[in-house]
């Protein structure tokens, strides 16, 4: 009796095993057949360019929201309160020793350090906005990273996203140090998984000769975010409704999110054949090209390996390909 049910055991074991191995093998087939597909039987076109654009915006989106804070803590200037005007001006080094509630801003709500009496004992909080920062940065890179690899490059990106419009509401509207600090952290946290989420989407969709292009188009409109931070301050003297104006602007990118596919690539790693082979045809079709045959006209032909072989495959395929399933009108 016992005998047997160690042989049930191990039979088992040895049967899990081999499903294992088997979606594997198919797993792996059907990436190789998307990178394959994404390579010689898409195009490169129009929704590459959409894409880089879109994805690549994201870049510019998190500027506003990381040098956001540094233009909104500019080093006011200070008098000492008093009953009769002119009140004598105050350095923030030389004369800390006059008491926190004495000190007074020459322009209220002008900067968050004189709102926040950010000066002497209370200085290193200002600096310490930027650990905090960062310190969510790395926290959201790791969260929303590993939301993009289990529930897919889409999910990552809108959690990340929505983590930022949180933050940048509750900024301008914190009324202490405390709840600016925390805003901060959740727009650190989302930021980190804005970047690494919407870097590895975009490269997922480009072919390999594409791809040297992320290295430098999510770069230039991170520039262009730069360069929008400084007219805004300008404009909004008021450091609340600087980030109000920065949160409206960064808005933008939540709403292209729904009409963008999910990661191809993605989809094959996790063996979902059919929703692999729609967004292959969406490519397709936005960038002009016959629609790409199907995984299984590929894979059970043994040749994803062999570029050349492939293409002979696919012409030979293509007049008995199906028509394209129903695509949702996205890019």
């Amino acid at each position: 009796m016992q005998i047997q049910q160690q042989s049930t055991k191990v039979e088992m074991r040895l049967r899990w095993q081999l499903a294992k191995a088997e979606m594997q093998t198919s797993q792996k087939n059907l990436t190789e057949y998307t990178d394959w597909a994404i390579n010689t039987q898409v195009g490169s076109g129009l929704f590459q360019v959409a894409v880089l654009f879109m994805l690549g915006l994201a870049y510019g989106i998190v500027c506003l929201h990381t040098y956001g804070n540094s233009y909104a803590s500019l080093a006011p200037t200070w008098h000492r309160v008093c009953a009769q005007e002119p009140c004598p001006a105050l350095d923030p080094i030389a004369d800390c020793s006059v008491p926190l509630g004495e000190w007074e801003v020459d322009v209220p709500g002008a900067s968050l350090v004189g709102d926040f009496l950010l000066v002497c004992e209370n200085a290193w909080k200002k600096p310490m906005l930027g650990s905090i920062y960062f310190f969510g940065f790395g926290i959201g890179v790791v969260t929303c990273g590993s939301i993009a690899d289990f529930m897919g490059r889409r999910w990552g990106y809108i959690y990340a996203y929505l983590t930022i419009a949180v933050g940048g509401a509750i900024a301008p509207l914190a009324p202490s140090w405390t709840f600016y600090a925390f805003a901060r952290f959740l727009i650190g946290f989302g930021v980190g998984g804005l970047g690494v989420t919407s870097f590895v989407w975009m490269t997922e969709f480009l072919s390999t000769s594409w791809r040297p292009l992320t290295a430098w188009v999510p770069n230039v409109l991170f520039s262009f975010g730069q360069m929008t931070v400084s007219p805004l301050r300008y404009i909004f003297a008021d450091w609340r409704s600087f980030l109000w104006s920065g949160e409206v602007v960064a808005a933008v990118g939540i709403f292209y999110w729904p009409w963008i596919q999910e990661s191809p690539l993605w989809l094959a790693r996790q063996g979902k054949t059919e929703e692999t082979h729609q967004v292959l045809c969406a490519i397709a079709q936005r960038n002009g090209q016959p629609l790409p045959p199907t995984p299984q006209d590929i894979i059970h032909g043994g040749v994803t390996g062999s570029k050349s072989q492939g293409q002979a495959t696919a012409r030979a395929t293509a007049s008995s390909t199906p028509a394209a399933p129903a695509v949702p009108s996205m890019i």
